[in-house]
């Protein structure tokens, strides 16, 4: 069966492809919908995927204004609830939300992978600020268009720098951020979101009973690389991977390593990992 479109309340709406008994919720990144996930989804054909397009992005509706970290952690694992999901897989911006549904609901998910993961309040990359600070005046002074799409692609920051080893991979997500309405520049809800610093929260890692797994490309960026040792212990059994040859979108550039590690997870048939020190 192919992915097909469905809808949620309150604005939320994205992609799905039912197939096996048990269901996953996957978040993607910043500017990205959940088309990018197919591929992915086509090498994982015994479970049953739900792909959420974050609010204000993809075909779900912008993000109310004012609402908390909190409260969209909450609403999203209300969602997920609502639906039956067992596995939480959240990739960059995505992750953030996804480690606070988890904050939020410790005890309702089987598995939870965050890759490319950081937390609010957590280390920075250098070129980050600067680079929505260039984006934020683009935006005001030229508007939306390929413009924008191509100057928040660019690096530094090296967010796509991965994705660009592959042209047709690079061109796929390329077309994505491209239809990406950017209402949250004139909103700043995101800015706004991201204000509520999970840094102090992640003690209530301790009490979160969902088997927990951190991916990071070896050649993500170092903020990243600091970011998941940091996440995993204060996660009971959480394990930290590397994904080899990968950048910061590393379940999207090596999606056959991505979904042998997913599937081993959400089976809990990982084995434990060679080395304990960090990627």
């Amino acid at each position: 069966m192919k992915p097909y479109p469905f809808d949620l309340a309150e604005g939320l709406a994205g992609y799905c492809q039912p197939a096996g008994s048990e269901r996953v919720l996957w978040l993607h990144g910043y500017t990205m919908d959940s088309t990018l996930w197919f591929d992915l989804w086509s090498l994982l054909p015994g479970w049953s995927h739900f792909g959420l397009d974050l609010p204000g992005h993809g075909r779900s509706a912008p993000l109310s204004p004012g609402q908390s970290l909190a409260e969209l952690g909450r609403q999203l694992a209300d969602v997920a609830l609502a639906h039956d999901i067992q596995h939480l897989v959240a990739l960059s911006f995505g992750a953030i939300i996804g480690l606070q549904m988890l904050l939020e609901a410790p005890n309702q998910f089987q598995t939870v992978t965050l890759a490319a993961a950081n937390f609010t309040g957590g280390p920075e990359d250098p070129h980050t600020q600067l680079h929505y600070r260039r984006l934020a005046r683009h935006y005001w002074h030229k508007g939306v268009g390929p413009e924008l799409a191509q100057l928040w692609m660019s690096a530094p920051p090296d967010i796509f720098s991965g994705a660009a080893r592959d042209k047709a991979l690079f061109q796929s997500i390329a077309t994505v951020v491209e239809r990406h309405s950017w209402q949250e520049m004139r909103s700043m809800a995101y800015m706004k979101l991201t204000s509520d610093k999970q840094s102090t929260q992640l003690p209530a890692l301790g009490r979160c009973t969902a088997r927990g797994l951190v991916l990071v490309g070896s050649d993500d960026m170092p903020a990243f690389k600091e970011a998941a040792p940091q996440i995993a212990a204060h996660w009971p059994g959480a394990q930290v991977r590397c994904v080899a040859d990968a950048g910061h979108l590393p379940l999207l550039e090596r999606p056959d390593q991505a979904a042998w590690l997913l599937d081993a997870h959400w089976r809990d048939r990982l084995p434990a990992p060679m080395s304990e020190s960090a990627p």
